[in-house]
């Protein structure tokens, strides 16, 4: 019997989230949804009377989305129903939309594909068959039926399993990658340049090779089709280092700027950063890179880029570095200068690892001391004040951690544990992952709903590279591993950094796998045409 291409309706599953994201998700069985509209802008078309009588098309321009409107239906039952409920609270329900060929359809995670309809609210409560009170002869009853009307704000992502593919690297390097960054927008064929995707353009930072060499940077301008080594490497004075990590952004119309910040030190050397202008569409890093100091700097062995969320950027005018001296620095001119921003003295021997933003106030810097300790600085202003919070968790230090907001915020720690606050750092509680990793290096959510971690996780005696995504906010949360082990003891932490370009695409960089010569670089992608 062929197989058939497309889903029925029956294979569908409505799931309902009313504590909102990152709380516990309800299947709605007995539950039926037709159509959902998602209006994407209504087009203008613009025309112009030539003088041979014809008319020219002169201007199209698409307005912006509309909001998201479907209805669920269902029979009156007996008692309360779940949505009768939501109706009287009044709040945001999230609703996911999974259709799956196979296994339970009450599993959140079994999916072929699904779609998130984000801060849906009721609008209207209806019902249908209400009483019957005629009838003629042999005709039978109805059951009364119930319908709610709701309205999503835009957008509405769609999410499908993810396929990985292993990209290449130069055969030359074959020390562990330490970040990537991609600095594109995804833009239309215009009068300013061609189509391109998201995740088109972008870096990777390696390791350096001991005393001999400094970390290399590669660059990618088609998706990781190929990654090329840079024609000039970041150099520091006196030392040869890694590229601990990175960061760009726009410095003007046709310019933008890579940075990396320096990650060993000695006890020569202050704190440094290097950059590189992209002026489009020239080869990246084709000329000499650019040093910045940081002036007052301490000049110490800890002075460096200890992870690789040491260096974050909003844009040019905010950027903050955090240091292995437990410092926080500022640049509001493109990392041109940088001001000290007085952080808290920190526990001995605790470092700073990440730093992370949500918009130019709230932002969290995140360490500790390896196995022994963590260290939390919060601010609510930019940096102009930071204060130190406590983590439930005290026995190990913190590697990542992703801001949200005001009030929700995600931390990984170096013994693979997942912790996160509702309420702005007072309390903090762990999400236990379904397979536990044995490090979380990295962490990065799109939005409040959907989020992606790393790592390394320990199977059969064997460290292997895994990668987490949550499509709820991180109530739960699928895993993907790598297929082949680590080649040796991890310099770092196995998959040490990862970049989301979208919720059916993440990229993850780290150290090379049995069998392989160079590091990973992992691209985790949905099938796509």
């Amino acid at each position: 019997m062929p197989e058939n291409e497309y889903y029925e309706d029956v294979q569908g599953q409505i799931w309902a989230q009313p504590g909102g994201a990152n709380t516990e998700c309800f299947p709605l069985d007995c539950h039926d949804m037709d159509a959902v509209d998602e209006p994407q802008g209504d087009v203008t078309t613009s025309l112009c009377l030539q003088a041979d009588r014809t008319w020219k098309t002169v201007n199209r321009s698409q307005g912006s989305p509309g909001d998201i409107t479907f209805t669920i239906e269902t029979w009156k039952p007996k008692t309360q129903g779940f949505l009768s409920r939501q109706v009287e609270r009044r709040c945001p329900i999230p609703i996911y939309i999974h259709h799956s060929l196979c296994g339970r359809q009450d599993v959140f995670n079994n999916y072929d594909q699904g779609k998130q309809l984000q801060g849906a609210l009721i609008t209207t409560k209806g019902s249908s068959n209400m009483v019957k009170r005629r009838a003629e002869p042999g005709e039978g009853s109805t059951k009364v039926g119930r319908s709610f009307d709701f309205n999503a704000h835009y957008p509405a992502s769609e999410y499908f399993p993810l396929v990985g593919v292993k990209r290449d690297l130069p055969s030359e390097e074959s020390e562990p990658l330490l970040d990537v960054v991609f600095c594109n927008d995804q833009v239309c064929e215009s009068p300013c340049g061609p189509m391109e995707d998201i995740c088109t353009d972008g870096f990777i930072t390696a390791d350096g090779t001991g005393l001999a060499a400094d970390g290399n940077v590669y660059y990618t301008q088609n998706a990781l089709g190929a990654l090329v080594a840079c024609g000039t490497d970041p150099t520091y004075t006196d030392l040869n280092c890694s590229n601990i990590s990175g960061t760009c952004f726009a410095i003007d119309r046709n310019i933008r700027r890579w940075v990396v910040v320096r990650g060993v030190g000695d006890a020569f050397t202050r704190l440094e950063i290097n950059y590189w202008d992209e002026v489009l569409p020239a080869v990246p890093c084709s000329a000499a890179w650019q040093v910045v100091n940081v002036p007052g700097g301490v000049v110490a062995s800890t002075d460096f880029g200890n992870h690789t969320g040491a260096l974050f950027a909003l844009n040019h005018r905010d950027i903050w570095l955090a240091t292995g001296e437990a410092d926080i620095w500022h640049s509001s001119n493109g990392c041109q200068t940088w001001a000290d921003q007085n952080a808290p003295a920190p526990g001995a021997n605790e470092v700073l690892n990440y730093v992370h933003f949500a918009d130019r106030n709230y932002g969290y810097a995140v360490g500790g001391q390896p196995a022994t300790s963590s260290l939390v600085f919060k601010t609510v202003d930019g940096g102009v004040a930071w204060a130190e919070i406590n983590h439930t968790l005290t026995d190990a230090a913190i590697l990542c951690v992703a801001t949200i907001d005001s009030l929700r915020a995600w931390t990984g720690f170096d013994n693979g544990q997942l912790w996160y606050t509702m309420d702005g750092g007072a309390v903090w509680a762990q999400r236990t992952l379904p397979v536990a990793p044995a490090a979380i290096s990295d962490i990065m959510f799109l939005d409040e709903y959907t989020g992606f971690c790393c790592g390394n996780r320990s199977d059969a005696g064997s460290l292997y590279p895994i990668v987490y995504r949550t499509l709820n906010g991180g109530y739960d949360w699928e895993y993907y591993q790598y297929g082949t082990a680590f080649f040796a003891a991890l310099d770092h932490y196995g998959l040490n950094a990862l970049w989301a370009c979208d919720i059916n695409h993440v990229i993850a960089v780290g150290e090379a796998v049995v069998a392989q010569t160079t590091p990973i670089v992992w691209d985790l992608e949905c099938v796509r045409p």
